[in-house]
């Protein structure tokens, strides 16, 4: 009967092993070291990691170990090396009585050594990204370390357990004797992320997901004996994938009491000159507090204090430190002073304390406080001074999010330094902003919010969608008011509206939002002082609170380099009467608005000045007007209105403007420094359109001359002439209407007005340079030059190149002309209005300044050239006249003309003769038409005679065959002399 239950007994339990082992799993039972330990003698048992089990590069790693020591001697538990590296990046072990850590190349010491024969469970977590290393002991924690690097766990290194390896010259891993355990190990594990105390103590029973505990992972030397004190079942729980918490703190300083705090404030001499004197201050500080890794050293600040150069340098330094509660206050007072007040020197370099002083602080925790980003909604637990705080990540789980309860230098306090979410996903988008509810707390965090989104947005698109554009503009406007908007959201909203802006969105929709938003903004913004003023690109705001009885007037300036950088401002409690020398627009405010301002509680009145380096939100408008922005314009949209601004023009760089109410009005002018007076801008004004009318006329009776009397454009020269003051009346011309044209605001109208303007001064160069080659081969290259099709020749290079030009200008960017202020072209003198000309600088320099001035270098030799040929041919005459220097004078001011040579002054128009040279440039160029007239028509004898022959009656009338030095009249006779007429080289010369 006993045999019968004894047998039914076996069956009953044969069957509960056949049902808690299915077949499936057989392989799993027998590699498994669960409920097994690794025995080592003193006779090293070599146990390693197996070489195909691989090891990523890890930025987060936890690594839990169960042992046993047998003996009281150094040990070590377990050892990863990189390969090829005999430096141990992390090991665990115990020397001189004291357990220690090492961890890439840092290695910590502590006094516990765990207690002989008694089992011990130790685990080691490290995270790169909060750089901090964690040591518990049997689910206690004892210390956590952080390191000035953010490095990561080389992949497929060595592991070994219970003893130091090497790697030899076969690659094979030797144990390395005399600090290996004496005793036993009885569990090891690894996991690829940094877990936290708590979640430890519930992985007492997992398996590491990365190594763990079966003999599949392993390669060793003696095999694994039962164990009878694993106190969980011997079956493993499989790792956990999906990190067990998202939204909760993963780390609330578990059970460890907050470190000791000291302030520290030091002054020391330095002798010598080191090339950073702040870098060697701090690594002695460092090394001299840091020794034995109980202390660190935070928030070191060094200043140099002025003394006299015969003296040392002295140093003020002002740091932290941070001890982990193993000693008392005054010990460590006591260490402080023993380790700073030692002497350094190394070679020259003297490093002597003067003076310590150590203050023992105890900074207050972090108080819990919520945080809401782009990531989602954290709420970040109490915390103790410099912990970090980890968090899981909303999306994705595994990944953690990071703030540091950081310690001021400055007011030994604490405070929540900006949370590093980087490993976390963007959890909303600017479609939830409706979604958001925005109260006075949490206003400024969402316009953090709108910050970060919209940079997100823009840096996936150009722009934003009407629907986000609205959505974003209204949440501001939100903002603006249920809160109260302090310097800082301020200068965020404008840098959200500047972001917008430079994108391609298009924001005419919301422009009138858009200043509204910023008006109010601007108006109800909090600051300390007088004025605060807010810039982004390319975006500027002044406000100013005043004292309405003390108001004597308000000036603000703006100067901007290009739209993509922000502007400079310039605020004058006064009211200045003239531009600010630097700024690019300036608005002055006589003292008289004081009877406008509004009256009320406030003691001051708030003035803002708004500044837009684009017309993104405004309508442009070409001629300058003061206008203010109307927001009830083109149905709510806003725009421009004129009613109640009367517009005074001072000069063509300053407006003054006479509103009657102090909206958003301006002045529509791109405004430019202006290098003269007042007084000299009207006056080369008023001389270059006097003189360029004076051209235009007698360039024209010049055309009408040659081209009416056949005789006077028979010679290459006069046929020269008609083209060349064809060109001049073309360019004379188009000067003087080309205001005129302007004023239509006419965007085609304009490119073809510069264009043609642009082409006539081409044109204008060419001519004079071709005259100057038609003189050097007359005067000077005289024999073998004749040339087919001569002027046909010319006339196709004189017309045609300035064409070819001015095509390739439009077809390359026909936005090189357009119109702007006229003092970006010397020759084009001032006006108030706008003027159509080239507004590309390259396309400016290289197609009118380095043209005009290679022509002007050309004809300068030939002029050189001509004037001594005449001078020869003066020489040898055998008689020479009285009337020879007045025919050379005549000669040279002839050239001159014809070549444009007094064009020349522009380019030496700098300088303290500046305005004496504009002057001289004006009166000159202005009348070359004038000049072409004086010689070569009223001082040209063949052009007085056709005259005398065709126009004259009388008396006055010369005989169209008669010699013009013998002819005499009689009545209606002629007496007529077959002499021959011909002109003196010196007079041939000027034609």
């Amino acid at each position: 009967m006993n045999s019968i239950k004894s047998l039914s007994s076996l069956v009953i339990c044969f069957c509960i092993f056949m049902s808690a082992c299915p077949l499936g799993s057989t392989a799993f039972a027998n590699t498994s070291l669960w409920g097994k330990k690794v025995v080592f003698q003193v006779q090293p048992c070599l146990w390693q990691l197996h070489s195909g089990v691989p090891v990523p590069a890890l930025r987060e790693l936890s690594v839990c170990v169960s042992l046993r020591r047998t003996i009281s001697a150094d040990w070590t538990g377990f050892e990863y090396k990189a390969p090829g590296n005999r430096e141990t990046e992390l090991g665990l072990g115990g020397k001189n009585g004291k357990l220690f850590v090492k961890l890439f190349g840092h290695e910590w010491q502590y006094e516990n050594n765990l207690t002989v024969n008694e089992w011990h469970s130790v685990c080691l977590t490290w995270s790169g990204q909060a750089q901090r290393l964690r040591i518990s002991i049997n689910n206690t924690f004892l210390i956590e370390k952080y390191l000035t690097t953010s490095q990561q766990l080389s992949k497929n290194g060595t592991l070994t357990l219970g003893v130091s390896h090497y790697v030899n010259a076969n690659g094979e891993i030797q144990p390395e004797t005399g600090t290996n355990l004496v005793g036993e190990i009885g569990l090891f594990r690894m996991w690829a992320r940094e877990w936290s105390l708590e979640e430890l103590k519930n992985l007492n029973c997992t398996d590491g997901d990365l190594v763990s505990w079966d003999l599949k992972q392993w390669t060793y030397s003696c095999p694994p004996e039962p164990n009878i004190n694993l106190h969980c079942e011997t079956t493993p729980t499989p790792s956990p994938s999906v990190h067990p918490t998202t939204r909760e703190p993963l780390h609330v300083n578990d059970t460890a009491e907050p470190d000791q705090f000291f302030r520290v404030d030091l002054v020391l001499n330095m002798t010598g000159n080191p090339l950073d004197p702040k870098d060697i201050i701090e690594k002695w500080v460092k090394k001299q507090l840091e020794v034995n890794n109980t202390m660190s050293v935070l928030n070191l600040d060094i200043k140099e204090n002025a003394i006299s150069q015969d003296q040392p340098k002295q140093y003020y330094c002002a740091f932290h430190v941070q001890e982990g509660n193993k000693n008392t206050v005054a010990e460590i007072e006591i260490l402080i002073q023993a380790a700073l007040m030692s002497k350094y020197q190394n070679h020259s370099i003297i490093i002597q304390t003067v003076e310590v002083m150590i203050r023992h602080i105890v900074p207050k925790n972090c108080s819990e406080d919520t945080s809401f980003t782009i990531y989602g909604k954290y709420i970040w637990p109490e915390t103790f001074p410099q912990r970090i705080q980890v968090m899981g990540c909303i999306t994705p789980t595994s990944e953690r999010a990071f703030r540091l309860c950081k310690l001021d230098i400055e007011t030994d306090t604490t405070r929540w330094a900006d949370p590093n979410m980087k490993n976390c996903n963007q959890h909303l988008s600017i479609s939830d902003l409706n979604n958001i509810t925005v109260t006075p707390g949490n206003a400024a965090e969402v316009v953090v919010v709108i910050q970060d989104l919209v940079v997100i947005q823009l840096g996936n698109s150009s722009e934003l969608s009407p629907s986000h554009l609205e959505s974003v503009v209204e949440k501001l406007s939100e903002v603006v008011d249920e809160s109260i908007v302090n310097s800082a959201v301020g200068a965020n909203i404008v840098t959200i509206v500047s972001d917008i802006l430079l994108s391609n969105t298009d924001v005419t929709p919301v422009s009138n939002t858009f200043l509204n938003l910023t008006d109010r903004m601007a108006d109800n913004m909090i600051f300390h002082g007088e004025s605060a003023n807010l810039t982004a690109p390319p975006l500027g705001f002044s406000m100013i609170n005043v004292d309405p009885e003390e108001f004597s007037g308000l000036t603000f300036g703006a100067s901007i380099v290009s739209p993509t950088k922000s502007p400079e401002m310039f605020v004058d409690q006064g009211f200045v009467n003239k531009p600010h020398p630097t700024a690019n627009a300036t608005i002055s405010l006589p003292s008289a608005l004081n009877d406008f301002f509004p009256t009320g509680g406030r003691n001051t009145t708030r003035v803002q000045f708004q500044f837009y380096g684009t017309h993104e939100l405004f309508q442009p408008r070409d001629k300058v007007q003061c206008m203010f922005w109307d927001f009830y314009k083109n149905g709510g949209r806003g725009g421009w209105n004129g009613s109640g601004c009367e517009t005074e023009s001072v000069s063509p760089y300053q407006t003054s403007c006479l509103c009657d109410h102090l909206t958003h009005f301006a002045v529509l002018l791109n405004v430019k420094r202006s290098p003269f007076s007042k007084v000299n801008e009207q006056i080369l004004t008023v001389l270059s359109y006097i003189g360029c009318g004076i051209s235009s006329i007698f360039l024209g009776l010049t055309l009408l001359t040659y081209l009416i009397f056949e005789k006077l454009r028979q010679d290459y020269p006069s046929k020269i002439l008609i083209n060349l003051s064809s060109a001049l009346q073309g360019l004379s011309m188009l000067f003087l209407l080309n205001t005129w044209l302007s004023s239509f605001s006419n965007y085609a109208l304009c490119i073809a007005t510069a264009a043609t303007l642009h082409y006539f001064m081409l044109a204008s160069f060419t001519w004079m340079g071709l005259e100057a080659v038609h003189m050097y081969l007359a005067l000077v290259k005289v024999f073998n030059t004749y040339i087919p099709s001569y002027i046909l020749k010319f006339c196709i290079i004189g017309w045609g190149i300035p064409a070819v030009i001015v095509s390739l200008v439009l077809v390359i960017d026909t936005d090189a002309y357009g119109s702007l202020a006229d003092e970006e072209i010397e020759m084009v003198l001032d006006s108030t209005e706008a003027f159509c000309w080239i507004q590309n600088d390259v396309v400016f320099f290289v197609t009118v300044v380095a043209f005009i001035g290679l022509t002007l270098l050309c004809n300068m030799s030939v002029f050189i050239m001509v004037l001594i040929q005449i001078k020869r041919i003066g020489a040898n005459k055998l008689a020479a006249n009285s009337h020879g220097s007045v025919l050379d004078l005549k000669a040279v001011a002839s050239l001159t003309v014809l070549l444009g040579l007094t064009w020349s002054i522009g380019f030496f128009s700098f300088g303290p003769a500046r305005v004496v040279l504009v002057y001289l440039f004006v009166f000159l160029n202005s009348l070359q038409g004038f000049f072409v007239f004086l010689f070569h028509c009223l001082m040209k004898e063949n052009v007085r005679k056709q005259w005398r022959i065709h126009l004259c009656c009388g008396r006055f009338r010369l005989c169209e065959d008669s010699d013009w030095s013998r002819s005499v009249t009689v009545g209606d006779r002629c007496k007529k002399k077959n002499l021959v007429n011909s002109d003196s080289v010196t007079s041939g010369s000027s034609q």
